[in-house]
């Protein structure tokens, strides 16, 4: 069968619909389908956005995927990375169609060896399953999460409320206050981490400036693989416009060594985090005590915002010991990073820079 990959134009829209009936026609397990609405590539300093789709010879779609197509460091050079996201094949209905995914990603490792994707869900997912039997590695990246309102959490958190038992206790500890007391224990903070956050203060950003870029310069020797956190990048990355997207930049005395950014987001009968007004550290740049004072106050600007849990992903290792320095605690995680063979070999995984804000990680999280 020949596939063609290509950019998702307004002639494209008929076969979308279509395709998306047959999904529908087939109760395909998916929780999304393609965009009917075409939309031309988006072109923003630092990234471009394109939607693709997957044709057959008689222009039928039977896929098709999202990219971000942006500059990233990979061993210690910076080059072209493309993310996919949002991935969708016919092939989950009909085997005739199993090879589409593979056209796809094979398209994109002709336009660069740098591909990578991010959540997923799942490593039994077909996506991930495919990567994998192409040769990609395919991981979790660590979860850690930090409860703010305890009583709430324990009431709220799916994985307490599936048994019985679980709700009882649950709501037994909330109403005498032993969710609170336990995690007070659970969540202390080293004296390391305690000390570094009382020699910064959290400023919030309204604009991205020279700053950032010194902060970055500093920080990207350590990293090994990630998108870049440049001013030119994180006018995308963080349009600071978007209430659901808050930046803080850390200043010790006069001097900006760091910053965090926290996404807020409030669940409604969500299977894992119930009612919850939960807050994601999506980055956190910096110095060693910078990254330790980021994790200890995302934890306040969270509480000041209302949050009931704080959570995050973080690839990196040096932000992994900020995180635990800080008292959040390591959980499952379902967010997966899945790199192409050639990106593989030139990462180190300990200083992969990667959070839910490259790729679709916040997509479940900003919609509830």
């Amino acid at each position: 069968m020949k596939i063609s990959v290509e950019v998702y134009s307004a002639r494209h829209e008929p076969a979308v619909s279509a395709f998306n009936r047959r999904m529908r026609q087939a109760n395909a397990s998916t929780d999304f389908l393609l965009e009917e609405c075409s939309a031309l590539p988006q072109v923003r300093p630092g990234v471009t956005v394109t939607r693709w789709v997957a044709v057959d010879e008689e222009g039928h779609v039977r896929g098709g995927v999202m990219s971000w197509d942006h500059p990233g460091i990979v061993g210690a050079a910076v080059r072209r990375v493309i993310n996919l996201q949002s991935p969708l094949s016919e092939g989950i209905i009909d085997r005739d169609y199993n090879l589409v995914g593979w056209h796809i990603v094979k398209s994109f490792l002709r336009q660069t060896p740098y591909v990578y994707a991010v959540g997923m869900g799942s490593e039994d997912r077909p996506f991930p399953r495919m990567l994998k039997a192409m040769g990609w590695t395919v991981g979790a990246v660590p979860f850690y999460f930090r409860m703010i309102r305890p009583a709430r959490c324990v009431r709220e958190l799916g994985p307490l409320r599936k048994t019985a038992w679980k709700r009882v206790a649950g709501a037994v500890a909330a109403a005498t206050g032993a969710a609170l007391i336990g995690a007070a224990v659970f969540h202390r903070a080293t004296a390391q981490a305690r000390q570094a956050a009382g020699q910064y203060a959290a400023e919030a950003v309204t604009s991205w400036g020279e700053w950032a870029a010194g902060v970055w310069s500093r920080f990207a020797p350590g990293v090994s693989f990630g998108v870049l956190r440049n001013p030119e990048t994180l006018s995308f990355f963080y349009p600071l416009h978007d209430d659901r997207l808050r930046v803080w930049r850390l200043k010790r005395g006069d001097r900006v060594e760091g910053w965090f950014a926290l996404a807020i987001s409030t669940m409604r009968d969500s299977a894992y985090f119930g009612n919850l007004r939960v807050a994601t550290l999506t980055d956190c740049i910096g110095s060693p005590d910078a990254m330790r004072s980021g994790c200890m106050l995302a934890v306040e600007e969270a509480r000041r915002l209302g949050a009931d849990l704080l959570i995050a992903n973080q690839a990196h290792q040096e932000l992994q010991d900020a995180c635990i320095g800080a008292g959040w605690r390591r959980g499952p995680s379902n967010f997966l990073l899945a790199t192409s063979k050639v990106l593989t070999r030139e990462l180190k995984p300990e200083s992969s820079y990667v959070t839910r804000r490259d790729g679709d990680g916040l997509v479940h999280l900003l919609t509830g």
